[in-house]
C-alpha cells in the first residue's frame, strides 16, 4: 500500500487555514495534511517531514512570498507547488510566476482544490518517477501555461458560453490571436480556406484545439531560441510534434477524440523543448550515447537524467491541470502497454500517429501488445490509410 501524499498549505490568515481544515477534513484519511501560519514554519515543517505538494498564499508571513516560494523550490524541488492567489494580487504573482507550478483562485471551491490536489498527487503515481518532479523542480525556466488557456477552460465549462465569447477571450491577447491565425494557417495544420479572424478559427478548430494551440504557442514561445545541438532545435522539435499532430487528429473516429489526440501529440515533446532549453548539454550527451550505443534517446535520456523528456513533460502537464487523456498520452505513447489497463483510443492514435510519421522516412515500431488489448489492430489499416493521405498532403505543401 502506498504512502498516503503530504500536503503542506501555507496562509497567514487564520480564518482561511480553518476554512481549508474544516473543508478537507473528510480526506485526511487519505492524505496527510499540514497547516503552517507563516513562511518559516512551513519551511521548518517541510524540512522535518517534506512534502508531495505545497499549497500557498503568494504573500506569507514572517518573509516575502516569492523567497518562500523559491526556497521551497530549491531545498524541495520534488513538492509540486500551487500558489492560492486573490483578485488584488496580480504583482505578486507575476512576480511569483517562475517559482509557481499552478495557480488557483482565493477563494477556491472545495470541489476545485480536492480535483487539483487529487491530480497532483495521481499524477506523481502516474510518473512514478521521483526524478521527474525534481529535475523539474530545480530549472530555473519552467514555461508556464497563459492567463488566456485558463480563461478558455473556464469559459468552456459553462453551457452558456457561445463560439463568440471564446474567440473575445483569445482576441483580448493580441500575442495569442496572432500565433494561432499564423499556426491555423501554416501548411502543417492544413486546413481547405484561409482563416482570417480568430471567430474563425474557434468555430473551424473547436475548443479542445483552440486550447492545444494557444498553449503550445505560448509555452514554446516563452523557451529561448536555442542554436542546434544535439541534432535538436526547438523549430524542428515543434515542426515535428505538428507532423504527427496533423496525422493524430485523422485517426479517431469522434470529434472529441480527435482534438484530444491532436492536443496530445502537440504537446507530447514538451519536455524534450524543456531539457533543450534548461540542459543542453546533458541532451547533448544522452543523444550521443543514444548514437554510440545504438539505444532509443529515451533510455539514454534515462542513463543521464534518471528519467526521460516523456516523464518530464507528462509531469508538467498534469500539474497545469490538463485532462489526463493528455498526461497519459505524452507519457507513454512511445510504449503504450507500460500503462497497465490503458485502452484509450487517444493514446492508441497518438501512437500510431508517432510511429508512421516520426522524422526520416522510417517508422517507428507499432506496440503490438497494446494494439491488441485495446482492440485497436481492425482500425490499423484505416489509420495508415488516413496517415499516408496527411503526410502525402504535407509533402505538397512543403
Amino acid at each position: 500500500m502506498s504512502t498516503a501524499k503530504r500536503i503542506v498549505f501555507v496562509d497567514d490568515e487564520a480564518r482561511v487555514l480553518s476554512s481549508l481544515r474544516n473543508l478537507l477534513h473528510r480526506e485526511r484519511h487519505r492524505w496527510d495534511l499540514a497547516f503552517c501560519a507563516t513562511g518559516p514554519a512551513a519551511l521548518a515543517e517541510l524540512d522535518r517531514c517534506g512534502a508531495d505538494v505545497v499549497v500557498s498564499d503568494v504573500k506569507v508571513r514572517g518573509m516575502d512570498g516569492v523567497d518562500f516560494l523559491e526556497q521551497v523550490r530549491q531545498s524541495h524541488p520534488e513538492a509540486t507547488r500551487i500558489v492560492l492567489s486573490g483578485d488584488g494580487e496580480r504583482d505578486a504573482l507575476i512576480r511569483a510566476n517562475h517559482v509557481t507550478h499552478q495557480v488557483l483562485p482565493k477563494p477556491c471551491g472545495v470541489e476545485v482544490l480536492v480535483s487539483t490536489l487529487e491530480r497532483a498527487c495521481a499524477l506523481q503515481d502516474l510518473v512514478d518517477n521521483p526524478k521527474a518532479r525534481e529535475l523539474a523542480g530545480r530549472m530555473d525556466r519552467v514555461p508556464s501555461p497563459p492567463r488566456a488557456y485558463w480563461d478558455l477552460a473556464a469559459a468552456a465549462a459553462q453551457p452558456s458560453t457561445s463560439m463568440a465569447d471564446l474567440a473575445a477571450i483569445v482576441e483580448r491577447d493580441p500575442a495569442s490571436s496572432a500565433k494561432v491565425l499564423q499556426l491555423v494557417n501554416s501548411a502543417y495544420f492544413g486546413l481547405a480556406r484561409r482563416v482570417t479572424s480568430v471567430s474563425q478559427a474557434v468555430t473551424l478548430l473547436g475548443v479542445e484545439l483552440l486550447k492545444g494551440l494557444v498553449l503550445s504557442t505560448h509555452v514554446f514561445s516563452q523557451l529561448r531560441t536555442v542554436a542546434p545541438r544535439a541534432g535538436f532545435s526547438v523549430e524542428g522539435v515543434v515542426a515535428g510534434a505538428l507532423r504527427v499532430a496533423r496525422v493524430a487528429k485523422r485517426l479517431p473516429k469522434t470529434r472529441e477524440q480527435a482534438e484530444l489526440a491532436f492536443t496530445t501529440a502537440l504537446l507530447k515533446d514538451l519536455g524534450l523543448i524543456v531539457m533543450l532549453d534548461s540542459l543542453p548539454e546533458q541532451l547533448a550527451h544522452a543523444a550521443e550515447l543514444s548514437r554510440e550505443e545504438n539505444v532509443s534517446l529515451v533510455e539514454a535520456e534515462r542513463r543521464v537524467f534518471g528519467v526521460t523528456h516523456l516523464e518530464l513533460g507528462a509531469y508538467l502537464l498534469g500539474v497545469w491541470g490538463l485532462a489526463l487523456t493528455i498526461v497519459e498520452g505524452t507519457a507513454y505513447h512511445q510504449r503504450p502497454s507500460a500503462l497497465a489497463g490503458a485502452r484509450s483510443q487517444v493514446l492508441g492514435a497518438v501512437h500510431v500517429a508517432w510511429a508512421l510519421a516520426s522524422e526520416g522516412g522510417s517508422e517507428q515500431p507499432l506496440d503490438q501488445e497494446y494494439l491488441r488489448a485495446a482492440k485497436l489492430e481492425g482500425s490499423l489499416d484505416r489509420w495508415r490509410e488516413a496517415a499516408g493521405e496527411e503526410l502525402a498532403q504535407l509533402g505538397n505543401a512543403a
